[in-house]
């Protein structure tokens, strides 16, 4: 899968949803990893089992400087999810945030490079990490 953009913000954008979901939850979590091929959208997926986030919180999430309660304990400023969401509307993509029941899934989906979008309609490659 192919996908046009500035390597280093979607490297960072990435980056911060793969700590978000190491800091953010408890000790013994599975987390996903997935690039998923999704008609004309490279969907880039970090999906865990853990407590996930209140439903109250979930709109205001992407907001700058927004630190749900349950996180006040752990480092942040409350930008990463900004930062991701921010970069993904940049590459005319979006932030998909979503209580899993149980766990949680951050996907930034980005359209797919043009030359590349007739590959596979849909295709999966996933990474699982636990810590």
């Amino acid at each position: 899968m192919t996908v046009q953009g500035d390597r280093d913000l979607l490297v960072q954008a990435f980056a911060n949803l793969l700590e978000n979901a190491e800091r953010h939850t408890p000790e013994g979590t599975v987390i996903r990893v997935a690039l998923v091929s999704a008609g004309t959208s490279a969907c880039f997926v970090v999906r865990d089992n853990g407590p996930g986030v209140p439903s109250a919180d979930l709109p205001r999430i992407t907001q700058r400087f927004t630190r749900v309660e349950s996180s006040r304990k752990t480092p942040g400023y409350g930008l990463g999810l900004s930062l991701v969401d921010a970069v993904a509307k940049l590459h005319r993509g979006r932030l998909v945030l979503r209580n899993e029941g149980p766990g949680f899934s951050a996907t930034v989906e980005l359209p797919r490079h043009a030359d590349r979008a007739s590959e596979d309609a849909r295709s999966t490659d996933a990474l699982a990490l636990e810590h």
